[in-house]
């Protein structure tokens, strides 16, 4: 699935699991599709180094290939993203 994201904020959220460090990164976005919009934010996790220079993205519209929906602790769903759509 594609998603058409404004990026509004970035962090380094990688953590230490039970087998080791996990790098990871968070994207928060807006949904930027002009015909369906969704309400909330969303959170698009990847692994650490999937899209070069993410922390440098903030404020530009980016489309991300999503390969599962997760729900999380917050009230935001969390999109995990594969990598980033390629440009038309």
């Amino acid at each position: 699935m594609t998603f058409n994201a404004l990026v509004i904020a970035y962090e380094d959220s990688s953590y230490d699991g039970k087998r080791g460090r996990v790098e990871q990164e968070t994207m928060t976005c807006l949904d930027a599709d002009p015909t369906v919009k969704m309400k909330d934010t969303v959170d698009c996790v990847f692994r650490a180094g999937t899209i070069p220079q993410a922390s440098t993205m903030v404020g530009k519209t980016l489309a991300f290939l999503v390969e599962s929906i997760r729900p999380s602790n917050t009230m935001r769903p969390r999109f995990i993203v594969k990598g980033l759509a390629p440009k038309a």
